[in-house]
C-alpha cells in the first residue's frame, strides 16, 4: 500500500521505491519457505502441503501486481489473475483429478502462484522501468515503519468477520459451523466482486493529489458507488438467500439461508468503507486505520460471544453486521472532522437505509413471492440510487463549469 502510494505519486520512481519492498518480501518468504521446513521435519503437519505452500512466499515477492496498479496498467493486472486461473483450473482438471494425490493438489496451487508472478514480472518488464535521478530510495526501515499498521490491520480484519465460523462451532456445534461457513463463504464472493474498485482507489486518489477532487469529492464519488453496488447485491443476497445456498451447496445447508440474510447488509457497509480507509493511507494515517480496524475486531469478537449462545449462527452474523457498521461510522466521522462534503455523507448513509426500507415494503407487498419481492425492491432501490447520483453529478458538473468559467473571466481581466 505504502509503494503503491509513492510510485502512484510519482511514476518515475518505481524501479527505485520496488527494490527495498522486494528485498523485505524476499526476506519474509525466506522465512516463511524455513518454518515450513522446520514443520515438515517435525511433522506438526504434512509435509506435501508444508513444503509446496511454503516455497509460496518466495513467489509471493515477485508478484508486483500492486506496482502495475500504481502505474495504471489495470488491464494487464486483470491478465495476469485470468492467466494464473486458467493455469489452476487446468492443472486440478488435468493432473488433480487422476492423481487425487494432496501433494499434486499443493504442487498444482504453487505452479498457478509461480505463472502470476512470471506474466506480472513480464508486462513489468515491457514497462521500462527507469530510476529516477533525483528520488532517494526510502529506507526499509521507514517502510516498515509506515507500513506495519497496515500489517496489523489486515491480520486483526480476520478476527472482524472470520472468527465467527470458530465461535460457532464451539459454542453450538460442528453443524451449525459449517452452515454459517456455507453463509460467509457467499458473502466473501460477493465482496470479491467489488475488490477492485478498492484496489483502484488509492493509486488514483494519489494521482490526483494535487486536485481538489482527492481532498474530498474524487474518494466520496468512489464510496457511493461502491455502497450502490454493494446495496444492489445485499438486496439481491437477501431476498434470494435460500435459493442461492440450494443452488451453491445444496438443500441440506438449507439452515444457512438465514445467516445470509444478515451478512448481505455488511456488503453496504464494508464496501464504502474500504474506499474511505484508502484516504487515510494517501494522507499517510495508517495508526489511524489500524485502530479502526481494532475496533471493528473489538466489536465482533464481543458481540459474538454474546449473541451467538442465544441465537446461533443469526447472532454470528449480527456480529460482523455490528463490526462493519462501527468502523463505518469511525470513518464517515474520521472524514466529517477532516473534510467538508458533508451532503454527499449524507447520500453514503442514506443508501443502506433506503436498501433495508425497500426489502421491508418489498416483503410486505409480494406476501412470500420472492421473485416479485426481489423486483420491487430492486426497482424502488435503483430509482432512489439513479436520483440521488445523478443529481450529485448534476451539481458536480455544475461546480465544475462555473469553476471554469470563473477562471476564464479572471484571465481575460
Amino acid at each position: 500500500m505504502i509503494g503503491m502510494r509513492e510510485v502512484a505519486r510519482r511514476p518515475t520512481s518505481a524501479k527505485t521505491v520496488a527494490a527495498p519492498i522486494r528485498r523485505v518480501r524476499l526476506c519474509g518468504g525466506f522465512i516463511l519457505a524455513l518454518v515450513s521446513i522446520l514443520i515438515s521435519l517435525f511433522r506438526l503437519a504434512p509435509w506435501e502441503l508444508a513444503l509446496p505452500l511454503g516455497l509460496c512466499g518466495l513467489v509471493l515477492a515477485y508478484r508486483d501486481d500492486w506496482l502495475l496498479m500504481a502505474l495504471g496498467r489495470e488491464r494487464d493486472v486483470a491478465i495476469s489473475n485470468v492467466a494464473r486461473d486458467v493455469a489452476f483450473v487446468a492443472l486440478v482438471v488435468t493432473a488433480v483429478a487422476t492423481t487425487r494425490s494432496v501433494l499434486v493438489a499443493a504442487c498444482s496451487f504453487l505452479v498457478a502462484e509461480c505463472v502470476w508472478a512470471v506474466v506480472i514480472q513480464s508486462a513489468i518488464r515491457r514497462s521500462q522501468l527507469n530510476a529516477s535521478d533525483h528520488f532517494e530510495p526510502p529506507p526499509r526501515g521507514a517502510l516498515l515503519k509506515q507500513g506495519w499498521p497496515i500489517a496489523v490491520a489486515g491480520v486483526l480484519s480476520l478476527s472482524q468477520g472470520r472468527i465467527g465460523t470458530p465461535i460457532v462451532t464451539f459454542t453450538c456445534g460442528a453443524l451449525a459451523g459449517g452452515l454459517y461457513f456455507a453463509a460467509y463463504r457467499v458473502y466473501l464472493a460477493a465482496v470479491a466482486l467489488m475488490a477492485p474498485l478498492g484496489r483502484v482507489a488509492l493509486p488514483q486518489m494519489a494521482r490526483e493529489s494535487g486536485d481538489d477532487r482527492a481532498k474530498g469529492i474524487g474518494p466520496l464519488r468512489v464510496g457511493l458507488l461502491a455502497a450502490a453496488l454493494g446495496a444492489i447485491l445485499a438486496v439481491a443476497l437477501t431476498q434470494l438467500s435460500e435459493e442461492t445456498i440450494a443452488w451453491l451447496y445444496g438443500r441440506s445447508f438449507g439452515g444457512s439461508g438465514v445467516a445470509l440474510q444478515v451478512l448481505a447488509w455488511s456488503l453496504t457497509l464494508y464496501l464504502p468503507y474500504t474506499v474511505l480507509q484508502q484516504k487515510l493511507i494517501l494522507d499517510g494515517r495508517q495508526k489511524t486505520l489500524l485502530t479502526f480496524t481494532f475496533a471493528g475486531a473489538a466489536t465482533n469478537i464481543l458481540v459474538a460471544l454474546w449473541s451467538v449462545p442465544r441465537y446461533g449462527i443469526v447472532g454470528a452474523a449480527v456480529a460482523t453486521v455490528c463490526a462493519d457498521g462501527v468502523v463505518f461510522v469511525l470513518c464517515l466521522t474520521q472524514w466529517a472532522k477532516h473534510h467538508k462534503s458533508h451532503p454527499e455523507l449524507i447520500r453514503l448513509v442514506c443508501i443502506p437505509i433506503v436498501a433495508v426500507a425497500a426489502v421491508a415494503i418489498a416483503r410486505g407487498v409480494a406476501q412470500g413471492d420472492s421473485i416479485r419481492s426481489l423486483l420491487l425492491a430492486e426497482g424502488s432501490l435503483l430509482s432512489f440510487l439513479v436520483a440521488i447520483l445523478w443529481k450529485h453529478d448534476l451539481q458536480g458538473a455544475h461546480n465544475h463549469t462555473s469553476a471554469r468559467v470563473s477562471s476564464s473571466g479572471s484571465r481575460r481581466t
